[in-house]
């Protein structure tokens, strides 16, 4: 009876000791496209002065300057370096 409560107590200590031990994420460096907007999804309604603090730093919807190489872009600046 006991087995998926001491599964989850297991699962979330784990993990926040492991959280702890490898430090905090930037979570404004975080590429919002791997990052699913839980409440811009299911509280549509609540108005945008709510939603900005639960989204914890993630900028949902704003184009970001410093988004990480793709490999099609590393490949133009490959061509174009070469010529």
């Amino acid at each position: 009876m006991w087995y998926s409560g001491i599964g989850v107590v297991t699962v979330v200590v784990v993990g926040m000791i492991v959280s702890l031990i490898t430090g905090v994420t930037d979570t404004s460096k975080l590429n919002p496209k791997l990052i699913c907007p839980v409440f811009d999804i299911f509280f549509p309604y609540l108005p945008e002065s709510w939603r900005k603090p639960l989204r914890f730093g993630v900028r949902h919807g704003e184009d970001i300057e410093d988004e990480p190489d793709t490999i099609e872009k590393r490949k133009e600046k490959d061509c174009q370096s070469t010529f």
